[in-house]
C-alpha cells in the first residue's frame, strides 16, 4: 500500500509540473484553432447556454469564470465559419475576448480596451473567409486525419497524392495498394476491371459495390451489377474502399466492400490542366479540365481521350472518350446542390476469346488473335444531382438523385473448337464455351450482336443527426432509397457470314428467327437503412441494419412459339450489423465488427426463360473482422 501512495504521489507531482509548464509551452510556440469551416446554428441566447452549444458544434473546449459570462446575451450565429470567427461573433458586445491555449482549448476572459466593433466582424463576409465551397458529397470515410478512429472495420484511402505521384494508369494499378483487394486484369486498360475483395470471384466485380461520388454505377446495381462500363481514372481525386459492417449504410452488395470514387469538384481558383502522353502499342492519352469557383457557384469541364492497341492482343484497337461537366452552387448557407452530368463512349475490337494454354506454348512472343471482326460499341450518359441541407447544427441531410442510359452493342465472331491437327472439334458456338478437349479455337463462319439497352434511376435521402442521450454522445446516420432498372436485351444471329455487318440479322434457313435472344426486364428495389455510433470515452459501439426488398419481373418474348412467357418474384432480407472501436492512445485503434453481408442473385439465374421462378434468394454470410490501425 506505502508504494501504491507513492507512485501516486509522484504521478499528481508530474501532472502539476506539466501544467505548470503549459503556458510557457503556449509562448514559445503560437497555437491556433482548426482553419477548416463548419456548420454553427446558434440562436440568441444566455451566454452560458450559447458557449454550449458553440463546444457541441465546434469540439472546441473552453475555461472561463462563471462570473464573466453571468447574466451576459449572445448574439446569433448562424452559417459556416471557422470557429474563431464564430466564436468572435459569438462574443461580440459582450465585453469579453478569447485566447487560444491549444489546438482545440480556448479560455474566456474579460475584454482589454482594444475591442473589435461588432460591425468590423460582420463586415468580415465569411465567404472571402472561407473560398471553398461546401460540396454535398456522400463519403464512406473521409479525408480528416481522424476519419477512421470510429469506423468499425477495414478501410483504405487512395488519395490524390497517390494516384499522381505514382502515375496510375489504371483503376486496377491503384487498387493494388489496398490490402484484401486482388485486381485481375482483362484488356491491360482498366475498362472493365475484375474486382474482388477477400478471395470473392473477382469476375465483373459483381461481389463488390462500387460507387461515384456516393451514388451506384454498375449496368444494373441489383439484377445485374456488371462493371462492363468504369470511368478513367484521370478524373478521380481519391478512391475510398470500405469493408466491414460499415457498409450497411450502402448496398445492395454488401459481402465484399463497397468502393466509392471521388472525382475532382471545382476549384477554389480559376485553373485548367492539359497533359498529353504517349507510349508504344500506339498509345495516345489526352486529358483536359478547367474550372473555377465564381462567386457562391463553381464549375468543371473535364475531357479524357485515350486509344491505343490493346496490350491484350496487339491487333486489335481501343478507344474511349469520357466528359464530365460539373457545377456546385451555394443556394444559401444552409443548402447547396452539385449537378454533373457524363458522357462515355467506348469503341473497340475488345473480346472474349483467349488462348488455350496448349495455344499459348506454341506461340512464343505472338500476342495477335485471329478474332479481328469483333466490335464493342458502348455508350453511358449518367446524371447526378445532390442537395445538402442544414436543418440545425446537428441535422443534415443530403438527398441523391441519380441515373443512367446504356447503349451496348457488342458484334463478335461465332468460334470453332479444333484439335492440334486444326480438325473441328465440337460445334460452332455463339459464346464463350469451348470443348475441353479443344487445342485452340478458331473464327467460325458466323456472327452474333448482343445489343441492349439500360434504363436505371434512382432517389436516396440521407441524414446525419448528432445528438445526446443520457449523456452518452451519439451520431445517427439513416436513410432510404428507391431504385429501378430496366433492359432490353436482343441477340442478332448472322448464320452465314462471320464478318457481315454488326448488327445484320440473316439466317440460312428461310423463316428461321435470327433473334437468339429478346428479353425485357425490371427491377423495384426499396431499402431503409440505419446506424448509431455511440461515444462511451475510447471506446465506440456502432449498431445498425439495413433492409431490402426487391422485385423483379422478366418477359422472354421468344418462348411460347412467339407468343412470350412472364416471370415474377420478390424477396425481403433484414441485415444486422455491429462494431466496436477502442482508441486507448492517439492514433490507434483497435476495432471488431461483425454484419450479415448479401449479393442479390441476377434475374436471369432468378427467373428462367420459360418464367419459371426458381427457388433461389440472394447469397447471404456473416463477416467478422478483428484488427488494429495506427499512424
Amino acid at each position: 500500500m506505502g508504494r501504491i501512495k507513492a507512485s501516486c504521489l509522484i504521478l499528481v507531482g508530474l501532472l502539476f509540473i506539466g501544467v505548470g509548464n503549459l503556458p510557457r509551452a503556449a509562448a514559445e510556440t503560437p497555437v491556433e484553432l482548426p482553419p477548416a469551416a463548419v456548420p454553427f446554428d446558434i440562436p440568441s441566447q444566455p451566454l452560458t447556454q450559447a458557449l454550449e452549444a458553440f463546444r457541441n458544434q465546434s469540439a472546441v473546449r473552453f475555461l472561463m469564470r462563471a462570473d464573466l459570462i453571468q447574466d451576459q446575451q449572445s448574439t446569433t450565429v448562424a452559417g459556416q465559419y471557422s470557429p474563431e470567427i464564430a466564436l468572435r461573433l459569438l462574443l461580440a458586445g459582450t465585453g469579453l475576448t478569447y485566447r487560444v491555449v491549444g489546438p482545440d482549448s480556448v479560455t474566456i476572459e474579460s475584454a482589454s480596451g482594444a475591442q473589435v466593433p461588432t460591425e468590423e466582424l460582420y463586415a468580415q463576409d465569411p465567404l472571402e473567409e472561407q473560398k471553398p465551397l461546401k460540396i454535398p458529397l456522400t463519403e464512406i470515410i473521409g479525408t480528416a486525419p481522424t476519419a477512421l478512429d470510429h469506423i468499425p472495420g477495414s478501410g483504405k484511402v487512395v488519395t490524390s497524392e497517390s494516384i499522381q505521384n505514382n502515375h496510375r494508369f489504371t483503376i486496377n494499378e491503384a487498387l493494388r495498394e489496398v490490402p484484401g483487394v486482388h485486381v485481375r486484369d482483362e484488356d491491360g486498360l482498366g475498362i472493365r476491371p475484375n474486382i474482388g475483395i477477400r478471395g470473392l470471384d473477382p469476375t465483373r466485380s459483381r461481389k463488390v459495390h462500387i460507387m461515384e461520388d456516393g451514388v451506384p454505377i454498375m449496368l444494373m446495381p441489383y439484377a445485374d451489377p456488371s462493371s462492363y462500363y468504369f470511368p478513367p481514372i484521370f478524373r478521380f481525386d481519391r478512391i475510398e474502399v470500405l469493408k466491414g459492417s460499415g457498409q450497411l449504410l450502402y448496398g445492395p452488395q454488401t459481402i465484399g466492400g463497397v468502393i466509392n470514387l471521388i472525382t475532382r469538384m471545382p476549384p477554389t481558383t480559376p485553373e485548367g490542366h492539359f497533359q498529353v502522353w504517349g507510349g508504344n502499342l500506339n498509345y495516345l492519352n489526352t486529358h483536359f479540365d478547367y474550372g473555377g469557383t465564381w462567386g457562391r457557384g463553381g464549375y468543371l469541364v473535364d475531357y479524357t481521350h485515350y486509344q491505343t492497341d490493346t496490350p491484350r492482343f496487339t491487333n486489335i484497337r481501343s478507344k474511349v472518350d469520357d466528359l464530365t461537366l460539373k457545377t456546385v452552387q451555394e443556394l444559401s448557407d444552409r443548402t447547396q446542390i452539385l449537378a454533373k452530368f457524363n458522357y462515355y463512349r467506348e469503341k473497340s475490337g475488345i473480346g472474349y476469346q483467349g488462348l488455350t494454354q496448349a495455344d499459348w506454348a506454341t506461340r512464343g512472343e505472338d500476342r495477335q488473335t485471329l478474332f479481328t471482326n469483333d466490335h464493342m460499341d458502348f455508350m453511358r450518359l449518367g446524371y447526378h444531382v445532390a442537395v445538402n441541407h442544414m436543418f440545425t447544427a446537428n441535422l443534415t441531410s443530403t438527398v441523391n438523385l441519380f441515373g443512367h442510359y446504356i447503349q451496348r452493342d457488342w458484334s463478335r465472331q461465332s468460334q470453332q473448337g479444333v484439335d492440334v491437327n486444326g480438325a473441328p472439334d465440337g460445334g460452332i458456338q455463339n459464346g464463350n464455351n469451348l470443348p475441353a478437349t479443344a487445342f485452340s479455337v478458331v473464327p467460325a463462319n458466323g456472327r452474333f450482336t448482343n445489343e441492349r439497352e439500360y434504363w436505371v434511376w434512382g432517389v436516396e435521402p440521407r441524414f446525419h443527426y448528432l445528438h445526446s442521450l443520457l449523456g452518452i454522445k451519439g451520431e445517427a446516420d439513416f436513410g432510404a432509397r428507391y431504385m429501378f432498372e430496366q433492359s432490353d436485351r436482343k441477340q442478332l444471329l448472322n448464320t452465314i457470314s462471320g464478318t457481315g455487318l454488326p448488327s445484320s440479322c440473316v439466317v440460312s434457313v428461310p423463316g428461321a428467327t435470327c433473334l437468339g435472344e429478346n428479353t425485357f426486364r425490371t427491377t423495384n428495389a426499396y431499402s431503409f437503412f440505419a446506424q448509431e455510433r455511440m461515444f462511451f470515452g475510447p471506446f465506440t459501439v456502432t449498431p445498425g441494419f439495413r433492409v431490402e426488398h426487391i422485385s423483379y419481373d422478366q418477359t422472354n418474348r421468344l418462348a411460347n412459339n412467339g407468343q412470350g412467357t412472364y416471370g415474377k418474384t420478390d424477396f425481403t432480407e433484414v441485415l444486422p450489423g455491429v462494431g466496436v472501436t477502442y482508441s486507448p492512445f492517439k492514433n490507434n485503434t483497435f476495432f471488431f465488427g461483425a454484419h450479415r453481408g448479401m449479393a442479390p442473385p441476377q434475374i436471369s439465374d432468378a427467373i428462367t426463360g420459360t418464367g419459371q421462378v426458381v427457388d433461389l434468394g440472394p447469397e447471404l454470410n456473416w463477416t467478422y473482422e478483428l484488427g488494429v490501425r495506427g499512424t
